[in-house]
């Protein structure tokens, strides 16, 4: 799924030094929605699984 970067968009949405699981999950799915320059991690891809999970269950 690569493809061009987006830099204007890279250069007006960088990610929070530090930044929370809610924040990282945030910040690639816009990121999904306006550059798709490379996948989402791993780790933030689980951490969505789960939060879809919970509401699943709810």
């Amino acid at each position: 799924m690569k493809s061009t970067i987006n830099k204007s968009w890279h250069s007006t949405h960088r990610m929070p030094k530090g930044a929370s699981m809610p924040q990282r999950i945030n910040w690639h799915l816009q990121h999904e929605r306006h550059c798709q320059c490379r996948p989402t991690p791993e780790l933030v891809k689980k951490a969505m699984e789960r939060i879809v999970a919970k509401k699943e269950i709810s």
